[in-house]
């Protein structure tokens, strides 16, 4: 179902894959609203790159986070509401290929956002 597709999705990140996205200097703007989308999701207030190379640097301990996250009851209205633009936005950097072709290490988190979106609506 569709909490499934939300696991499978955190499972199909690898501590690698956040690795190579922190080593990143200057992340193309679709990897960093990719990012910046989930920990908004994760309700992470800081999503600043500085933050992120932080958070990206204990990569097990985030991705745990994300495993044990529990959309359907920690999402707030508005934060889903944030979560619906930014994937209705025109060009959405988490159209289904884009992120393969711009950055494939941040695709398991464009299909994770993805995916909440689905098990919210």
């Amino acid at each position: 179902g569709v909490r499934g597709a939300v696991a499978a999705a955190v499972e199909a990140i690898s501590p690698h894959d956040l690795q190579l996205i922190r080593s990143l200097g200057r992340p193309h703007p679709a990897v960093r609203e990719v990012v910046e989308t989930a920990l908004m999701i994760l309700g992470y207030r800081d999503a600043t790159w500085s933050a992120i190379y932080g958070y990206f640097d204990r990569a097990e301990g985030f991705l745990e986070k994300m495993r044990v996250f529990d959309a359907s009851r920690s999402v707030s209205r508005l934060q889903y509401q944030k979560l619906c633009r930014t994937l209705q936005s025109p060009q959405s950097p988490f159209e289904e290929g884009f992120m393969e072709a711009t950055c494939p290490n941040a695709v398991g988190l464009a299909r994770w956002c993805r995916a909440v979106r689905e098990l919210l609506a």
